[in-house]
C-alpha cells in the first residue's frame, strides 16, 4: 500500500509499466467529528502506461491499495505540478 499524503495543488498517480491488469483502490478521508467511514473509488488499471488524475479530491487524505502487488511496476506519484 502507497502511505497516505494530503496535498495542495494537482496530484496524479501515474502507473507506469504494468506488467499485467489489476485494479486500484483510493480511500479519502475526512478528519471532521464524528469520524465517518473512507469514501472508496476503484480504477482498472491495465497493462502498459496508465495516468490517474488524483486533483478531484482536493486536499483531502488519501491512501492507495493495488488488489494485487505488481514487483515489476514501476508506479510514481506526481503531488505537485
Amino acid at each position: 500500500m502507497l502511505g497516505p499524503g494530503s496535498y495542495e495543488g494537482d496530484r496524479e498517480l501515474k502507473h507506469n509499466e504494468a506488467s499485467r491488469g489489476d485494479r486500484l483502490h483510493v480511500y479519502e478521508y475526512d478528519l471532521s467529528l464524528p469520524a465517518q467511514e473512507a469514501y472508496e473509488e476503484t480504477y482498472d488499471i491495465s497493462g502498459g502506461k496508465n495516468v490517474i488524475d488524483l486533483s478531484g479530491f482536493g486536499n483531502s487524505i488519501l491512501s492507495l491499495k493495488l488488489d494485487e502487488a505488481d514487483l515489476r511496476a514501476r508506479i510514481i506519484v506526481d503531488l505537485l505540478q
